[in-house]
């Protein structure tokens, strides 16, 4: 017995390491594996229950770390694929039996509870996840752990109806918020936090714009702590909608990881083409304008809310007041409303947010940001409303090959929401928020 007490002490001690020291420790998780089975299996009938849970839990969790070892190593390794698959599987089955045996040989242990949770989340088994959490939880109201991952399931069920998504969205702030008023320097929580915010700013961007803001202060918090300092994901989910950002982001992320990553390269060129293009096209279009006779357009677009014919919601009315682009402010135009036709989309039809320019009725133009909108919903030559106008300052200065770009204009973001195009009906325009944020 002296021997598996060792053996588990050992255990114990080897698990307090950060989890990418134990991501790259597959050899010793064996080694230990070994030891229990030589020190405990034939004497375990001498051990109380609890002690039994608690060695469950330690091969559960040693098999669940064997499985993201196996994980990490397919995705930098070229090997036999049936070989890992059976692997992984045999890896899996073993974490769950042990773990399912922990809890109910000791329903109070929470490190338990929590490990099952975190295996059927990487397994994309998200109740049984949440109902595992909850349990740690409610035998200890004030587990961080569990706290942060109920927060990070809670954004990631699949729900259909939009006040489902929103409801579990605010949900996920607030026990986000919990596990940082017991740990106020946590950073996994500020990280998570972060990515609530995020997720709650794409359900409704205008309503909730300060939610962006949030989540870059809940990331920077996050920054300051040590343990996250060298974390990728969170370069990763910082970099959106201020393209600077995104792309400082995005390329520190990369250097982190320190290998392959299509997701934020893929997001690097999109950015970059997409601001060339919007480059290229304001251009293009002044100097074109330049030669034509402007009156020409302005006698074409004679805004006014009577443009605007399509039936259902009203968001246009003639008590508003019709901004041109030289009139809106950058922030919020509240009782406002702008009028303009698109002169080129930019964004391909799967984009989110989508973006396009437009001129307005004295031919200046100004680039659209739109969210939440269907994919073939704008075209060139549609004449679109905006309700409440927000305006965004937009600059990028950057100088990577194959791109060097300084750009500054100004941007108008909307939801489908506060759009109204000529001729479409607004139940044709909106689509569900499209929302990809990481834990």
């Amino acid at each position: 017995m002296k021997d598996t007490d060792s053996v588990i002490d050992s255990i114990t001690t080897f698990l307090s390491q950060n989890e990418d020291e134990l991501n790259k420790s597959s050899s010793t998780i064996e080694t230990f594996i070994n030891a229990l089975n030589n020190t405990f299996i034939n004497n375990d009938e001498y051990y109380p229950i609890k002690t039994k849970a608690y060695i469950s839990y330690l091969y559960g969790k040693l098999y669940y770390l064997l499985l993201t070892c196996n994980d990490k190593s397919n995705d930098t390794a070229i090997t036999n694929n049936n070989t890992n698959n059976n692997s992984s599987s045999s890896n899996f089955t073993n974490a769950e039996n042990y773990l399912s045996k922990a809890v109910k040989l000791d329903d109070t242990l929470e490190v338990a509870w929590n490990e099952l949770g975190e295996l059927y989340w990487r397994k994309n088994c998200l109740q049984l996840a949440m109902k595992c959490f909850q349990q740690s939880l409610q035998r200890n109201n004030k587990n961080v752990v569990s706290l942060q991952k109920i927060s990070i399931v809670l954004r990631q069920l699949n729900e259909d109806n939009i006040l489902k998504k929103r409801d579990n969205v605010e949900r996920s702030v607030k026990y986000a918020k919990e596990a940082l008023a017991i740990d106020f320097k946590n950073s996994e929580s500020w990280y998570i936090l972060g990515n609530s915010y995020l997720s709650s700013f794409f359900i409704d961007v205008q309503k909730n714009e300060s939610d962006l803001n949030s989540a870059l202060k809940a990331y920077s918090y996050s920054e300051q702590h040590s343990k996250l300092k060298n974390n990728p994901d969170l370069y990763y989910n910082r970099a959106t909608e201020d393209y600077q950002l995104a792309l400082e982001g995005f390329t520190r992320a990369l250097e982190i990881e320190n290998k392959p990553w299509s997701d934020p390269i893929k997001n690097i060129q999109e950015i970059l083409s997409n601001t060339k293009l919007i480059s290229d096209s304001l251009n293009k279009i002044n100097n074109k304008k330049k030669n034509n006779n402007s009156n020409k357009i302005n006698t074409l677009l004679n805004y006014s809310p009577m443009m605007f014919n399509n039936g259902g919601n009203r968001n246009i009315t003639k008590n508003q007041a019709s901004l041109s682009i030289q009139a809106l402010q950058v922030g919020l135009n509240k009782d406002s409303f702008f009028i303009g036709k698109i002169k080129r989309v930019i964004s391909p039809s799967e984009s989110v947010p989508r973006i396009a320019i437009c001129s307005d009725r004295n031919s200046q133009l100004i680039v659209l940001s739109i969210y939440n909108i269907t994919s073939n919903a704008i075209k060139k030559g549609d004449l679109i409303g905006i309700t409440d106008p927000t305006v965004k300052e937009i600059q990028i200065n950057w100088h990577r090959q194959p791109y060097s770009i300084n750009l500054k204009y100004l941007c108008i973001q909307a939801k489908s929401s506060n759009v109204e195009i000529r001729g479409k009906e607004m139940s044709d325009l909106s689509s569900s928020p499209t929302i990809k944020v990481g834990k």
